[in-house]
C-alpha cells in the first residue's frame, strides 16, 4: 500500500511514496520510491534519494510502463528547490525525512510520520 502526502493545497498531482522501499545510506540519504499520479491517471514512478546534509536530491531510476527501471548510474546531485506546487523533495526533506542536516530518525518513524501525515516542523 503506497503512503500519499500532501505536497501544496494548489497541486493537482497525487503524490505517494512505497514504504517498502524508503531506506536510509551513507548516513545521510534517504532513498525511496516516488509514485506522481496527475489528474488524468498518469503516474510517473521514480527512485530517487534525498541527502540531508546538503539539501540536494538524485533519480536514481526511472520506472517504465513495463515495470521494469531505466537506471541513471551516472545522475549528479542536484539542489532541492521549494518553488512552484509540485516540489515533493522539499515536502519530503522539511516534513518527513530530515531534521536540519541529519536524518530525522529511522525508516519506520518516518513511515508513520507520513502514514500519519505528521510534518516535523
Amino acid at each position: 500500500e503506497l503512503l500519499r502526502y500532501e505536497v501544496s493545497a494548489s497541486s493537482t498531482m497525487r503524490f505517494a511514496l512505497d514504504p517498502k522501499s524508503i531506506s536510509i545510506a551513507d548516513g545521510d540519504t534517504v532513498r525511496f520510491t516516488s509514485v506522481i499520479t496527475s489528474p488524468s491517471g498518469v503516474s510517473n514512478i521514480s527512485y530517487e534519494g534525498i541527502r540531508c546534509k546538503t539539501a540536494e536530491r538524485k533519480l536514481y531510476a526511472s520506472g517504465r510502463p513495463d515495470g521494469s527501471w531505466n537506471a541513471f548510474p551516472d545522475a549528479a546531485w542536484r539542489r532541492i528547490s521549494s518553488a512552484g506546487a509540485n516540489s515533493y523533495q522539499a515536502t519530503l526533506l522539511k516534513e518527513f525525512f530530515c531534521d536540519g542536516e541529519a536524518v530525522a530518525g529511522k525508516v519506520p518513524a518516518m513511515v508513520e510520520r507520513i502514514r500519519r501525515s505528521k510534518a516535523l516542523r
